[in-house]
């Protein structure tokens, strides 16, 4: 066993193959973490691994060698990331999409394999902190919500960090218990119905790059809440805000492009 690694154990990059037998009877690990640059992983190399819940693959789908999960339970976990290479049967292993430990479903960016997508969210709720980085994947950064990651959840509080650029559609759509939201300054784009249907919205602050906000992004929201824009106006498509809703809308002086009336 690696140095008689307890816990997880994180294989470092540079690493190609795990040899036969490599963590034999380790049966201290819970977890381990398998860099990207593995391409091999050998006969029986997790023998007897009998508390291994988790393996984690920061890369594509490694070449498995006859019984390379020999031992390791029935339950244990692979979990992968979406947007690395095809995956398929894994020996013995349940396979699903990368979860972090705070809940958020994540996809590798085809463009960009160092960026992340966050794609569900099956957290607890309530307050919610977007990071730029998520455990076991620090090399990588978060910079997409996307298309309704989080729609219908029992969020009540987000502030999403200034690692983020893009909001996708109905991101957040029909969170009834939001109430609140914080948009970083490295957020250019909020999508169509983003927000719509989030009835307990009250305040939103917008970031100083926001360029573009989709039709009906706030409808149903922020019925007579405020609205704070830290930048220029941006573009809008139509009825942002929807009908009958008259949020009070405050800009920073010496910011641009601003009227006397602004979303309808």
């Amino acid at each position: 066993c690696p140095q008689g690694k307890t816990g997880v154990y994180v294989i470092p990059s540079g690493v190609t193959v795990i040899g036969g037998a490599a963590f034999r009877a380790c049966s201290n690990l819970v977890g381990v973490v398998v860099a990207e640059s593995v391409t091999n992983i050998m006969t029986i190399a997790f023998w007897d691994c009998f508390n291994l819940e988790t393996l984690y693959f920061k890369g594509g789908p490694p070449a498995l060698a006859p019984q390379a999960f020999f031992g390791v339970p029935f339950t244990a976990t692979a979990y992968y990331l979406p947007g690395t290479n095809v995956w398929g049967w894994m020996d013995n292993l349940d396979i699903v999409p990368w979860r972090s430990a705070d809940g958020y479903e994540l996809r590798l960016d085809p463009r960009d394999v160092d960026a992340l997508t966050i794609t569900d969210y099956n957290g607890s709720g309530g307050d919610v902190v977007i990071p730029a980085h998520v455990e076991y994947l620090e090399d990588k950064t978060i910079t997409d919500i996307g298309a309704q990651a989080f729609n219908y959840s029992g969020v009540t509080r987000v502030l999403i960090g200034d690692s983020v650029t893009n909001i996708g559609d109905e991101a957040f759509s029909s969170c009834t218990s939001l109430t609140n939201v914080v948009v970083g300054d490295r957020v250019r784009r909020i999508g169509n119905r983003a927000f719509s249907g989030c009835s307990s919205l009250t305040q939103i602050t917008l970031g100083r790059q926001v360029a573009w906000i989709g039709y009906s992004a706030f409808q149903n929201a922020v019925i007579f809440g405020d609205v704070y824009f830290l930048g220029d106006a941006p573009t809008l498509e139509s009825s942002i805000f929807g009908s009958h809703f008259f949020p009070t809308i405050y800009y920073l002086p010496g910011t641009t492009n601003w009227g006397t009336t602004f979303g309808g």
